[in-house]
């Protein structure tokens, strides 16, 4: 008898590790970049940073991202990170970079038409962990953080 109640108990921790799973100790983090006027950030990557690991999420085009540190969209380990943004998209103002084709030494460059110039979109200073002033204490309660960022000069300009 004692041999069929380590079984049943045997089979019931397997079915609860199987239904509640090993856990990896991360916390899922998903969230929204916008700007002040509540226009969403539309591209770009979110970067978590705690000294030892580098976590980033993609920013869609609604402004929302979900955080991956080991793989995508696996969330955060508990503990603070300082949070930057990279965001790059094509000029406004329609300006082209001219594309240059290399050959050997001593022949010119030659000029193959132009692809649009990418600027930044967000405010340099949300382009580092050092500068930005963003930080988040990843708690395991932690579920969502909104984010709101300062347009880049680029695109305030008229």
């Amino acid at each position: 008898m004692n041999t069929n109640i380590s079984f049943y108990h045997c089979l019931v921790s397997l079915i609860l590790l199987g239904i509640t799973g090993c856990g990896n100790g991360q916390v899922p983090l998903r969230g929204t970049v916008t700007f002040d006027d509540g226009s969403p950030l539309t591209t770009g990557y979110i970067y978590f940073d705690n000294g030892k690991t580098l976590a980033r999420g993609k920013i869609n085009a609604d402004g929302t991202y979900i955080v991956g540190s080991l793989a995508a969209n696996d969330g955060l380990v508990p503990g603070l990170y300082k949070i930057y943004i990279q965001a790059t998209g094509p000029d406004p103002s329609g300006a082209v970079e001219p594309v240059r084709q290399s050959g050997p030494p001593g022949t010119p460059q030659a000029s193959g038409g132009g692809l649009r110039r990418q600027i930044p979109l967000v405010d340099s200073k949300f382009t580092s962990a050092a500068t930005s002033g963003l930080e988040l204490n990843v708690e395991r309660s932690t579920k969502t953080h909104d984010i709101v960022v300062d347009r880049s000069p680029y695109l305030k300009r008229k």
